[in-house]
């Protein structure tokens, strides 16, 4: 209740990165609360949208002053303790709404824009692949900016172009999924 008192005091009277923070922290808190719960030897998995789980601190994020569960959990924690996973496409089908509070709906993703880590890998044959990053991908030639593409629950196709993050892709995930086309999700149980 306190995380939410905060959460939309913060949300109704700041336009900045209090809104965001509020919420991510909230959610960082409830990851930490049940792996008190469960003691110290706990492990958990965190299934949530790309610019939830890559380190902010490595994408345009980091000028907002955005923070995210991936950044909070690597400082917290430490990097060797938490394994940071993206997934993205190049096009496909996804479900979200058209803004806070629409309906589910499919919509079709169009392709990546150039510039992108996903127009990139669309060159290569295979359809589905992962790449885990380590110390080599992370020298300094290799840390370029470039788009991540962050579809979310609420999404316009035809401003796609605007959902791509600039990242430095080997930086903020520790690996990434790579799907050349995706389909929606079906829901199990209206």
């Amino acid at each position: 209740m306190q995380n939410a008192e905060e959460f939309y005091r913060e949300s109704l009277a700041s336009d900045g990165p209090a809104s965001w923070n509020s919420r991510v922290h909230h959610m960082h808190a409830t990851v930490n609360d049940l792996l008190a719960f469960y003691g110290d030897h706990a492990k958990g998995i965190v299934w949530a949208h790309n610019t939830h789980i890559g380190d902010a601190k490595y994408s345009s994020m980091q000028k907002r002053e955005e923070k995210n569960i991936g950044q909070l959990s690597r400082e917290d924690m430490g990097a060797d303790k938490v394994l940071l996973i993206g997934f993205t496409t190049f096009e496909g089908k996804v479900i979200a709404g058209s803004g806070w509070g629409s309906p589910m709906q499919e919509m079709s993703i169009p392709p990546a824009i150039p510039n992108s880590i996903e127009y990139r890998l669309n060159k290569i044959a295979d359809e589905k692949f992962y790449m885990i990053f380590d110390q080599k991908d992370r020298e300094e030639k290799n840390l370029k900016i470039m788009g991540n593409r962050a579809v979310g629950v609420v999404y316009n196709p035809t401003r796609d172009e605007r959902q791509f993050v600039p990242t430095v892709i080997p930086m903020r995930y520790d690996a990434l999924f790579f799907f050349k086309k995706t389909t929606a999700l079906k829901v199990l149980e209206k």
